[in-house]
C-alpha cells in the first residue's frame, strides 16, 4: 500500500498532509492491488496452483506488476535519477 501511495503522490512531503489526496491515493492503490490479486489468482488456478498472498507480496514481481498495471516505468538507476533532477 505504501508503495502505491508513494507512486501516486510522489516525493512532495507536504502533499501527504492533504487528506483528500491521501484518500484518492489510497483508493487508487487498493483498487489496483485488488485487480492484481484477482488476475494473479486466476492465472495460478489455470496452472493448477494455489495463490499465496504472502509469497506474492514478498517477491519484487508484485511491484513490477503494479507498475505495469499503472503504466509506470520504475527506474532504479541512481545515475539516471540524479541526471533527471538536475
Amino acid at each position: 500500500m505504501s508503495y502505491g501511495v508513494y507512486k501516486f503522490i510522489g516525493t512532495d512531503l507536504s502533499s501527504y498532509d492533504d487528506d483528500q489526496l491521501m484518500l484518492k491515493a489510497y483508493d487508487d492503490t487498493a483498487k489496483t492491488i485488488d485487480s492484481l490479486v484477482k488476475d494473479k489468482k486466476a492465472e495460478m488456478e489455470k496452472m493448477g496452483k494455489t495463490f499465496s498472498y504472502n509469497s506474492y507480496f514478498k517477491k519484487s514481481m508484485c511491484r513490477y506488476d503494479f507498475n505495469e498495471k499503472k503504466g509506470m516505468i520504475d527506474n532504479e538507476n541512481i545515475v539516471e535519477f540524479i541526471k533527471s533532477i538536475r
